[in-house]
């Protein structure tokens, strides 16, 4: 599967089970996805998106997050991300926090922040020295 869309699930809270997803390995069916698309999922705990190394395009709609990606998510976990759109996350406070060093997200093409209530920063560094590539 290469897109996953999960529209509208007011009490979701998780979408994996430990490492199961829809019966297969997590690390192997994430790894084949292309677009990750989470909208209206106000229940949703953090997703570990540290898992999806293959996706070029991630929309979050409408999620109770404070943050979308940590440190522990960094290094190789989102090299491929060209698209990242996060709207109407009004409890989010920072895209990226405990950042250390340089973040680098080389295809990156398109950014979209929309409505994001509580956001005080893109993201916030544990070092003044970190910095996007």
């Amino acid at each position: 599967m290469e897109e996953l869309k999960v529209n509208n699930c007011e009490s979701l809270k998780e979408l994996f089970q430990a490492d199961n997803c829809f019966g297969v390995d997590a690390l192997e069916f994430c790894g084949q996805l292309k677009t990750l698309e989470l909208k209206r999922l106000p229940a949703l705990n953090l997703v570990p998106l540290h898992l999806f190394k293959s996706v070029s395009s991630l929309t979050l709609f409408g999620l109770n997050w404070e943050h979308v990606i940590s440190a522990d998510m960094l290094g190789s976990s989102l090299q491929q991300l060209e698209h990242l759109s996060i709207v109407h996350c009004h409890s989010m406070e920072a895209v990226m926090i405990d950042v250390v060093s340089a973040i680098e997200l080389p295809r990156l093409t398109k950014l979209y922040l929309d409505s994001l209530g509580c956001a005080k920063s893109f993201f916030s560094t544990a070092k003044k020295e970190a910095t996007l590539r």
